[in-house]
């Protein structure tokens, strides 16, 4: 008796594996990426509800994913857009070359931003240097 478990069979109304809904009672779970999971899924339903059995609802449920992904305007929003790359390429929505390529970019974009100041640093930290003597005190 096997006990591996049956891969689902790929079909022409169903080219590539349904991508899974992320687990309500996920430990942290990344908004970002429940969001693109979620318009992919809306994507994908409402095409298939509508009847388009061809390649082309796969297509347009990929780029919703795309879409949906933030900008890279922060900090904060750049390691969300990784994180959905990273959970596309997991979920093939993006070619592993690709994949690689955005988060190239999303690097790039967090390299490009401010630096956030350290904890503990602020308007009266002094720069590192030697010890202030009586003489420059005054």
């Amino acid at each position: 008796m096997s006990t591996t478990a049956a891969t689902p069979t790929l079909t022409p109304e169903n080219t590539a594996p349904p991508i899974p809904e992320t687990p309500a009672d996920a430990a942290s779970p990344n908004a970002a990426v429940q969001h693109c999971c979620s318009v992919y899924h809306q994507t994908l339903a409402g095409k298939r509800k509508a009847g388009d059995t061809s390649f082309r609802p796969q297509q347009e449920a990929e780029e919703a994913y795309c879409n949906a992904m933030p900008f890279l305007t922060s900090r904060t929003a750049v390691l969300d857009f990784i994180a959905c790359v990273a959970h596309g390429m997991l979920l093939k929505v993006f070619y592993k070359d690709d994949g690689v390529k955005l988060i190239t970019a999303a690097r790039a974009a967090l390299s490009a931003l401010p630096s956030e100041p350290r904890p503990g640093s602020g308007s009266m930290a002094r720069s590192a240097g030697r010890p202030r003597t009586a003489d420059q005190t005054q």
